[in-house]
C-alpha cells in the first residue's frame, strides 16, 4: 500500500473523530445560528492568514516558489485536532475550539483548492492543480468523514477527549514516520536550516494575528485563549496530504515535522505562561 493511500486513510480517521466531537443536530444549529463574531474568527483564518502569508512571501521575503507554496498550504489548513487538548489545559473554551475546527474543516474542501488555484495563477507557478479533482478528493477525505462522525455521534456515545487525543497523536506520528521513510532519500538538514527562521517568524505572526482578532472583537479571556491557539495550530496531516498530492517528490516532510514541533512548543509555552501568572495572581 502506497504512502499516499495510508496518509489519506489517516486523515479520514482523524476527520471522523473530529466529527464525533459535535453531533449533526448541534452542527446544523450552529451553522444556522452563526453570529458575526464567529464569522469574523473563521474569516480571519480562512482569508486573512493566507492573504498576509501571500503578501509577505511575495513582496517581503525572497524565498523559493516551492517553499512559498508550502507556506500557503500551511496558511490554508484547518486547525489541528490537538488544539482542543491544549485549550482545555489553559481553561479555554473547548466547545468553541471544536466548533471552529469542524466548520473550518468543512469549508476547507472549497477554500483550499480555490485559493490555491488563485495563488498559483497569480504567481505563474509551474505547479498545477485540477480544481474539480481536488475538491472531490477533499470532500471524500475531509467532509464525508466529518459529517459521518457527526451523524454517528447521535447514536453512539461521544469518544472521550483522551481517546481523541491518542488517536490524533498516533495518527500524526504514523504519518510522519511513513513520510520520512518514503521521502528518506530527499531529506537533507541543509534544506531546513535556511528555512527555519522563516517558519519561526510565521509562527509568531499567526499568533499575533490571533491576538489582534481577539482584541478587535473584544472576546472574553476564555475565547481569547481559544482563538489564539486555533490560529497558529494547523492540521499537519492535511498539509502533508495536499503536498503529497501536488508535489510528491518534495522533501517538505521535514518542514511539516518542524512546524508541528514548533506549534506544540508554542502551545506548551502558553500553558506554562498562563499557569505561572495564574499562581502569581493567587498569591
Amino acid at each position: 500500500m502506497s504512502f499516499e493511500i495510508i496518509l489519506a486513510i489517516i486523515v479520514i480517521i482523524l476527520m471522523f473523530f473530529i466529527g464525533m466531537s459535535l453531533n449533526i443536530k448541534t452542527l446544523v444549529r450552529e451553522f444556522i445560528l452563526i453570529d458575526k463574531k464567529f464569522t469574523a474568527i473563521c474569516l480571519s483564518q480562512i482569508l486573512l492568514i493566507p492573504l498576509i502569508t501571500y503578501l509577505l512571501t511575495e513582496y517581503v521575503f525572497s524565498i523559493g516558489s516551492e517553499f512559498q507554496f508550502f507556506l500557503m498550504i500551511l496558511s490554508l489548513a484547518p486547525g489541528a485536532v490537538t488544539s482542543t487538548f491544549f485549550i482545555k489545559l489553559i481553561d479555554g473554551n473547548t466547545y468553541l475550539s471544536v466548533k471552529i475546527s469542524i466548520i473550518i474543516s468543512l469549508l476547507s474542501v472549497l477554500t483550499i483548492p480555490l485559493l490555491l488555484k488563485l495563488f498559483l495563477e497569480i504567481t505563474d507557478s509551474e505547479i498545477s492543480i485540477n480544481l474539480t479533482r481536488s475538491i472531490f478528493q477533499l470532500v471524500i477525505i475531509i467532509a464525508v468523514p466529518v459529517l459521518t462522525g457527526s451523524i454517528i455521534s447521535i447514536y453512539w456515545q461521544e469518544p472521550s477527549k483522551q481517546t481523541i487525543r491518542w488517536v490524533t497523536i498516533l495518527g500524526i506520528a504514523l504519518a510522519y514516520i511513513l513520510g520520512i521513510i518514503d521521502k528518506y532519500d530527499l531529506l537533507e538538514i541543509s534544506f531546513l536550516i535556511p528555512k527555519f527562521p522563516i517558519l519561526l517568524m510565521f509562527l509568531f505572526i499567526y499568533t499575533g494575528i490571533g491576538i489582534l482578532v481577539t482584541r478587535l472583537f473584544k472576546l472574553d479571556i476564555s475565547d481569547t485563549k481559544t482563538v489564539i491557539i486555533e490560529t497558529f495550530m494547523q492540521n499537519m496531516a492535511v498539509v502533508l496530504l495536499i503536498i503529497n498530492f501536488l508535489i510528491p517528490t518534495s522533501p517538505f516532510i521535514i518542514l511539516a515535522v518542524t512546524w508541528t514541533t514548533m506549534q506544540i512548543m508554542m502551545a506548551v509555552g502558553i500553558y506554562y505562561f498562563y499557569h505561572y501568572f495564574r499562581k502569581r495572581n493567587q498569591t
